[in-house]
């Protein structure tokens, strides 16, 4: 099932390219000035294994939104992971 979430999130992700992209572990940070589609700025989680340092990942992908004037938002889905989306 994982595979297929993986798919579809890397078909969203070329249908709506983010005009700045950052990997921090497995989380991509997708950001887009001007523009309020949750999907162009949000934080996606990719492996729900990925739960290595939670707390200050989450700090730094904050900083990155607050210099984009965006709100900190992260995109669920079951690559999110059970301890993350219990953070």
């Amino acid at each position: 099932m994982l595979a297929i979430v993986r798919r579809y999130e890397a078909a969203g992700f070329r249908a709506w390219p983010a005009a700045a992209v950052h990997y921090d572990g497995t989380w991509l940070v997708r950001l887009t000035a001007g523009h309020p589609a949750k999907r162009l700025n949000s934080v996606n989680p990719l492996d729900p294994g990925d739960t290595h340092a939670i707390a200050e990942r989450i700090v730094r992908a904050g900083r990155r939104f607050e210099a984009y004037g965006r709100p900190l938002t992260f995109r669920m889905s079951p690559l999110s992971g059970q301890v993350l989306s219990t953070h």
